[in-house]
């Protein structure tokens, strides 16, 4: 995940931040692995902050099954997972199809559905071979205006249009897109 250190990024509040976290920090997360896998109640589960085989493709609520489907690819000569969580668009939604279930946790500090902390909890039997999964979204408020301030204080580059991001929910990045 060399991308975090060599990728240049158009965004200067990314490059902000890229350079704010530092080398050292930088090399950690490149070195983390690209998702997590696991069982539960007898079903592979995957989880990633993003695509697993791309980070940059972004996969949206709004896309095909077919385009879903690709998140649910075999990597490293794994399994076919049965359930895909993953939270690279900060919003929070949750859909089955083919005998497959995938959700996105939506953001803990920048969700783009609700102005609230959002992650997902999973339930099942770590032990069993079968069993249920339960998957529940859990929302909670968080101080914007203190990650507003923080943003501001660090003279944060876009930290206007951080704000607003944080405060309406709607991705500063679309106008971009437009």
């Amino acid at each position: 995940m060399d991308y975090l250190i060599k990728q240049p990024f158009e965004n200067e509040a990314f490059a902000w931040n890229r350079e704010l976290l530092g080398r050292e920090r930088l090399n950690y997360l490149s070195s983390l692995p690209k998702y997590h896998e696991f069982f539960l109640s007898g079903k592979l589960v995957r989880l990633s902050h993003a695509h697993p085989d791309d980070i940059f493709n972004r996969i949206f609520a709004s896309d095909s099954i077919d385009k879903k489907m690709t998140m649910f690819n075999r990597v490293d000569q794994g399994e076919i997972p049965s359930v895909v969580g993953y939270g690279d668009i900060h919003t929070a939604y949750i859909q089955s199809f083919k005998e497959k279930t995938i959700f996105n946790t939506a953001s803990v500090g920048n969700s783009l559905d609700i102005n609230q902390a959002s992650y997902v909890q999973l339930s099942g039997n770590l032990t069993e071979n079968s069993g249920e999964i339960s998957i529940e979204f859990v929302r909670i408020p968080y101080d914007i205006q203190r990650s507003i301030s923080i943003a501001k204080k660090a003279n944060m580059p876009e930290w206007e249009e951080y704000a607003e991001e944080l405060t309406t929910c709607k991705y500063r990045g679309l106008k971009k897109l437009v």
